[in-house]
């Protein structure tokens, strides 16, 4: 919704082919690679973000629900990774 809004505000933009995931994709791959662990927040922010506003319209910064939803998608990251401990609780260390 956002990136049509850009394109109606600056009509010329139009003129080109954009992929606005091309920069996410590449590092993605990029990473993968060379063994390096990534994850992807887009993917899930836009499944996310049907629930709740999880960007500020106008400068696209999180709000508080889309820090909660990267938080906890890094958080279960890492601990899949074994790059952080989970407490007999279920509560991350």
């Amino acid at each position: 919704e956002w990136w049509a809004e850009i394109l109606e505000t600056y009509p010329e933009m139009k003129a080109r082919q954009w992929d606005v995931d091309a920069p996410r994709r590449r590092i993605a791959a990029l990473c993968r690679e060379k063994g390096i662990p990534v994850l992807e927040l887009a993917p899930l922010m836009r499944e996310q973000r049907q629930a709740e506003p999880l960007h500020f319209h106008r400068d696209g910064h999180w709000t508080a629900a889309g820090h909660r939803v990267a938080a906890d998608a890094m958080a279960n990251f890492l601990v899949k990774e074994g790059l952080l401990a989970k407490d007999t609780e279920g509560q991350r260390q």
